[in-house]
């Protein structure tokens, strides 16, 4: 994403504004609650050319937000190394994966399967479920497998201790991603765990202070209780807005990933606080549908940059009803496990640094770069030639 920076409007759009001004004036009285963001003198980035109307507020260190934005957004080049693997991976190099029957796992067993048949080892997934009995049984049977190296992107270690103990007293290589509790068993920091979410968390505030031009002093936070990841995220949001931009409001709002209607709750939300200039979801889900039920409901606050985007998302950004998106790159993040485990079981795994780790697989979507989307699935790809720059580490080409 380039580098933003505020600049006149001129041409159509200095005149389309001079008429709701005139518009507004020729009323009699306000068009807008004196509260709002509008009323107040929020700025919005116009996101299809990266440009701004108005400078930052004093004091906001907008280009520490727009550099970390930056930094995220910067197309990938390369793997996280270039060092190969002492030793071709063996035929009977079991790798299991723990799969919880979420649409999103079974994306990654797909991703994952094909890396290790790629590799040429033996691949299994393993249905965990997501409750604490049926994980429990599900991995006294993945004892009995003797596998190599285990994948788990959520099935929380707290149900499967035990089992957790016998496979790494047995020589298995364990890869637990999509836990923030990854080191209260001794497991090392990767995707979705603790400094991941701190990551993700940083990049959305960082988008609430660029997409409002620096001028936002209020914004809104909307965990979903059920991801856990959600408490690390708001709690380094919290952090980077507040040491970017003095003074500013902070609040949050619980969304389960489970309502039926999360916009309708982020419209009322932002109905009863109309002084509320920019929202960020984490799941960005929250907001498909979100404008027009802004609309209806007459408030023009409804401006948000959310976590994991859909193609809904990524049609919103179209059609200029949502500012950005945030997108993964499924096939390079389960890869990357899948290296992971590798490393693990030979022997030479380095620990990661989190920010790059992130970059490896994320991508902020704005107009200017749509086309790095597949807008009608949601494709994201990072890096295209990722299965060569893999199997050559792998010792597999």
């Amino acid at each position: 994403m380039p580098r933003t920076h505020w600049a006149a409007f001129s041409g159509t759009a200095a005149v389309a504004a001079l008429a709701l001004v005139l518009a507004g004036c020729s009323a009699g009285t306000p068009t807008v609650d004196p509260t709002s963001p509008e009323a107040v003198g929020v700025t919005y980035m116009d996101t299809a050319t990266g440009e701004c109307a108005a400078p930052p507020a004093e004091g906001v260190d907008y280009d520490g937000a727009v550099a970390y934005l930056d930094a995220i957004a910067a197309p990938v080049t390369g793997l996280l190394t270039d060092k190969k693997l002492p030793d071709p991976i063996s035929p009977d190099t079991l790798v299991i994966y723990l799969d919880n029957a979420t649409a999103y796992s079974a994306l990654l067993s797909q991703f994952i399967s094909e890396a290790v048949t790629a590799a040429g080892g033996t691949y299994q997934a393993v249905n965990t479920g997501l409750d604490a009995e049926s994980i429990n049984a599900a991995m006294n049977s993945v004892v009995t497998l003797d596998p190599d190296i285990i994948i788990t992107f959520g099935t929380d270690l707290t149900f499967w201790q035990d089992q957790y103990q016998a496979l790494v007293d047995g020589g298995t290589a364990i890869v637990y991603a999509g836990n923030g509790n990854a080191t209260d068993f001794g497991l090392n920091q990767t995707f979705g765990t603790t400094e991941a979410s701190e990551v993700n968390g940083a990049v959305l505030a960082a988008g609430a202070i660029v997409y409002t031009c620096g001028t936002a002093k209020n914004f809104v936070y909307y965990p979903a209780p059920e991801i856990v990841a959600s408490v690390d995220m708001l709690s380094s949001y919290e952090s980077f807005i507040n040491e970017h931009v003095p003074g500013a409001t902070v609040r949050s709002v619980d969304i389960s990933i489970a309502d039926s209607d999360p916009a309708g709750k982020i419209v009322s939300d932002l109905q009863a606080h109309p002084e509320t200039e920019f929202c960020s979801p984490t799941a960005d889900q929250f907001q498909i549908g979100l404008h027009d039920k802004a609309q209806l409901a007459g408030i023009t606050n409804d401006k948000c940059f959310g976590g994991i985007s859909l193609p809904a998302n990524f049609a919103q950004i179209v059609d200029g009803t949502q500012p950005a998106g945030f997108a993964y790159d499924t096939a390079i993040q389960s890869w990357q496990a899948v290296d992971e485990g590798l490393r693990k079981l030979q022997g030479v795994f380095e620990d990661y640094d989190i920010f790059e780790l992130t970059h490896l697989v994320a991508g902020i979507i704005t107009l200017q770069n749509i086309d790095r989307v597949d807008v009608a699935t949601g494709v994201y790809s990072a890096l295209p030639d990722y299965q060569d720059l893999y199997l050559t580490l792998w010792n597999a080409k």
